[in-house]
């Protein structure tokens, strides 16, 4: 403990406190830094003092609490020093007491001896030496500042609201960090350290998700992030937190975002939990006349799918793999469902450029794929997804072979094959839908099962996907017979032939 003027401190404490204005604060100004500051560094940061009261600033006092591994260093004596065009040298000069009151909480009290007051009533007041530990770790801390004292005289002051700044070591936030947890920030965000945060947060487009939920308030908006589809946590009721894709939380509660966007021309999108959104619009484009890829985050009823995406909507859930054939259940078109964060293969009824409707749940997923038989249909929320070498995706009514590098756009889904080898040389699927009859009848032919004519094999535009060295192999849509010769639409198990080859169906 090293606070000599107690008078002054005890002094402060008495004084009788006024609401402070949302901006009246003291707080360490935001810093980039490195593990492993020494005494020999010699680094230092600063801090700032804003008022609003009438009269200029005669004290003032602030603990502040500091993250593990970053200290104030105090080995070659005091590490605070006085901004000298802010506090006047005589005839009474302002004096710096200080105490270590536990790791990381510092309590600081600057007073002068008379009634001098410091000069003007915003901007940096003082600077500290500090140290950090060299085992401390890319990312973003929180430093906090509480039990804050702006005294205008020895009896009037004001006392600020707990407010947060922050360091950050590493260049974590300028490069791939997907998630910054500023759950530890608590109070206020100053004005100041919005726009340190601001600047911090444009330069990264991996960014999915921001947690700011213990804030109280911002002192100004948070810009929108670089990655579209991020998603910020804030707490229910957070002034100037209201943009869009905002998750407004709240204790024991069901977050709620009030206008979420979603552009599959964007960045990554992932949920850190479930949440409920008001009202949504997802960019989105499906071809009414091309296969599609599709896994969403939501569910859609049959009225939405047809509402939507269009009545003669065609919808393939993945059911087996079986001789180099995909076999897709085809859903009857009065029951049609997609079920959250699983992978379709789809045919829109018309040209689809967005979705957009109102009130539904997010879910987050526990897995986007379906394994059958080591031939696996995943989905994907990641942008620009770097499909792996081997693996098979939709494209141009074509599946496409990955030799190189391709690139997937998010809310879609990919085939990867796990069994080993060499893979697959020609890739097909097959069609079975649900059909009225008893069980004593035999299978009926559909005769509106047809293969796809050629000018619907055409895309509208150009392709979603970048493919490099690409192997493509045409899709088709297989009828199935039996070994007899006749076509089935809801084979039960046992042995058919497909585009002219033998296959078992479970």
């Amino acid at each position: 403990m090293k606070i000599r003027h107690l008078t002054f401190f005890f002094t402060l404490l008495a004084c009788a406190f006024t609401h402070a204005w949302a901006e009246d604060i003291i707080q360490m100004l935001p810093l980039r830094t490195t593990p492993g500051i020494a005494t020999a560094d010699n680094r230092s940061v600063d801090f700032v003092l804003n008022s609003t009261a009438a009269d200029n600033v005669w004290g003032y006092q602030l603990d502040i609490v500091l993250p593990e591994g970053m200290q104030f260093d105090d080995s070659q004596g005091s590490p605070f020093t006085l901004k000298a065009e802010r506090h006047p040298a005589s005839p009474a000069p302002h004096h710096i007491d200080y105490a270590h009151l536990v790791t990381g909480v510092w309590r600081i009290i600057v007073t002068p001896d008379d009634g001098t007051r410091i000069n003007g009533k915003e901007g940096l007041i003082l600077q500290a030496r500090y140290t950090t530990a060299n085992n401390l770790k890319e990312g973003l801390y929180p430093i906090q500042v509480k039990r804050s004292v702006i005294a205008t005289d020895g009896a009037h002051g004001t006392e600020p609201v707990l407010s947060t700044s922050y360091f950050v070591v590493g260049d974590s936030i300028k490069s791939t960090m997907k998630h910054v947890d500023f759950n530890e920030a608590k109070g206020l965000l100053p004005t100041f350290v919005v726009d340190s945060l601001n600047k911090e947060l444009s330069a990264n487009q991996a960014i999915t998700w921001l947690d700011i939920r213990q804030v109280d308030q911002l002192g100004k908006t948070l810009n929108a992030l670089q990655n579209a589809n991020a998603l910020i946590i804030a707490k229910a009721g957070t002034p100037h937190a209201t943009r869009e894709n905002t998750l407004a939380w709240a204790q024991n509660a069901t977050p709620v975002c009030t206008e979420l966007y979603l552009d599959e021309a964007s960045g990554s999108f992932e949920m850190p939990f479930d949440f409920h959104a008001t009202h949504m619009e997802m960019a989105r484009t499906l071809y009414k006349t091309m296969w599609n890829t599709l896994c969403l985050p939501f569910p859609m009823t049959t009225e939405q799918i047809h509402n939507l995406l269009g009545q003669g909507t065609q919808i393939g859930v993945y059911q087996d793999f079986r001789n180099d054939t995909l076999l897709f259940l085809r859903q009857d078109s009065t029951t049609q469902t997609l079920l959250a964060n699983r992978p379709y293969l789809i045919k829109a009824g018309k040209l689809v450029n967005s979705i957009e409707f109102s009130d539904f749940d997010l879910i987050k997923p526990n897995t986007l794929e379906q394994n059958i038989n080591n031939f696996v249909f995943l989905g994907t929320y990641e942008g620009k997804k770097a499909i792996p070498s081997g693996c098979y995706f939709v494209s141009d009514n074509q599946f496409w072979k990955t030799e190189g590098a391709s690139f997937q756009r998010p809310f879609r889904a990919y085939f990867r094959d796990d069994r080993g080898g060499a893979g697959v040389k020609e890739l097909s699927f097959a069609f079975w839908e649900p059909d009225d009859f008893d069980e004593d009848d035999d299978f009926k032919e559909d005769e509106n099962l047809k293969e796809e004519d050629e000018e619907d094999l055409k895309p509208d535009e150009e392709d979603d996907t970048t493919v490099i060295n690409g192997i493509p192999v045409r899709i088709s849509n297989k009828p199935i017979y039996t070994l007899q010769g006749q076509r089935v639409v809801r084979p039960k198990r046992g042995i058919y032939i497909c585009d002219g080859r033998k296959i078992f169906i479970k």
